[in-house]
């Protein structure tokens, strides 16, 4: 055992997972040749390194390569998402990335006079993980910083979790990209690409799985393997999955059995389906929303509702369903940095507003919430079992609250 790496606790109480010499050695050797890490890389990162994308990905493997690394601290890049970029072209790195909400921040919170004054020519790999990633944003950040230099063939993004040691599979744009599939389809569980735009959603390839190692997409209750385009579980087998939890909890998750008969496989909880040979990550089945038999994936009506005003805080959005009487809700809850001149009433319509013309289910409930008052884990994940619970005993603060009774329905 090299340590104990605990899970982000995103989904329930964090575990510590048992990641062994051989498992770091596997990743390194799996990212280095994914990333084409050569002995002119440089690593720059503002990653917190009790997280396993700033230990793993950045420190240990430059360590372990014996290559150039410049850290920053977390708080200075929250502060003034700039000063990441700005350390990138300072420092001539090649090597930095972080979680997608980190590309959104370096859009929103930079002016075109900032931006004139980057070289981000030398960045070749923009690694963009840890939480969906999202294709707007790819796109968006490409075009705010096309005239500093940066390239979008630099884009990176990955899959991978603690129990996997930290890379599971990953590539760059120019390899794979984003594919509009069938917006109907994936909520019956179907990827199947699309042609029509007003009718699809972009989902964002992770890339192929590294040599050595292998993703398939399994019926989470029948075990059976499912084909090409199928959404089910991602379970990954090869020697980055660690070795199990410590104190030996949910042994069945690191050894689960496909019903062929195949072994040593890691259950992710994860949903996703392959496309050709790319992955395509959709959610988590502890968080999938099912409205009427459709599959609602929480993080597309958190996405939607954080970009409905200036003053909703990026990366806090929670969507849920809760009870009504005899029937169910969905309910929205929105952080919110500042509120001053922007009627609460208005955000509130905005955002059911903008839910509904999207997913064609209408929020029954909408809570306005203060920022920093939603539970989250040390790496910047929102806890949403424990938002259901504090809707449940009203120990959310709040600013303003609109309900509308049971309104999980197709809207007309």
């Amino acid at each position: 055992m090299a340590f104990i790496q605990y899970t982000s606790g995103s989904t329930a109480a964090p575990k510590g997972v048992i990641v062994s010499y051989s498992n770091l050695a596997a990743n390194f050797a799996a990212t280095g040749e994914a990333m084409r890490m050569d002995a002119d890389t440089t690593f720059l990162s503002w990653l917190p390194l009790f997280h396993d994308m700033g230990l793993i990905g950045i420190l240990l493997q430059a360590l372990h390569r014996g290559q150039k690394l410049i850290l920053m601290s977390p708080q200075h890049f929250i502060q003034k998402p700039i000063r990441w970029l700005r350390a990138i072209s300072k420092y001539r790195a090649t090597l930095s990335g972080g979680p997608n909400f980190a590309y959104d921040l370096c859009v929103r919170r930079s002016t075109p006079e900032q931006r004139e004054g980057l070289d981000l020519s030398c960045w070749r790999v923009a690694f963009n993980g840890a939480e969906p990633v999202r294709a707007s944003t790819l796109a968006d950040f490409s075009e705010a910083f096309a005239a500093s230099g940066f390239r979008p063939q630099a884009l990176f993004p990955c899959y991978g979790m603690a129990e996997t040691t930290l890379y599971a599979s990953g590539g760059f744009t120019a390899d794979a990209g984003a594919v509009g599939f069938d917006r109907g389809e994936l909520a019956n569980g179907v990827a199947s690409p699309s042609a029509d735009p007003s009718s699809s959603q972009l989902l964002v390839s992770c890339g192929t799985p590294p040599p050595a190692h292998e993703v398939v997409i399994v019926g989470p209750e029948t075990r059976h393997r499912r084909p090409a385009g199928e959404i089910g579980e991602i379970w990954v087998r090869g020697p980055s999955v660690a070795k199990g939890y410590w104190g030996g909890r949910s042994p069945e998750t690191f050894n689960a059995v496909t019903a062929d008969g195949a072994d040593g496989f890691l259950r992710t909880g994860d949903l996703g389906a392959l496309f050709g040979d790319q992955l395509f990550v959709t959610g988590r089945i502890k968080d999938l929303i099912i409205v009427r038999g459709r599959n609602i994936y929480p993080q597309d009506v958190e996405w939607i509702a954080e970009r409905c005003s200036a003053v909703a805080e990026l990366g806090s959005a929670v969507a849920v369903v809760e009870a009504c009487g005899d029937d169910e809700r969905l309910v929205v809850v929105q952080e919110l940095r500042r509120a001053r001149g922007v009627p609460l009433s208005t955000i509130r319509s905005e955002i059911v507003a903008a839910v509904t013309g999207a997913i064609d289910v209408s929020p029954g409930r909408v809570v306005l919430v203060p920022a920093g008052s939603l539970p989250k884990t040390s790496s910047g994940k929102i806890r949403r079992h424990l938002v259901r619970q504090g809707l449940a005993d009203r120990s959310l603060q709040t600013l303003d609250e609109l309900s509308t009774g049971p309104v999980a329905e197709t809207a007309s």
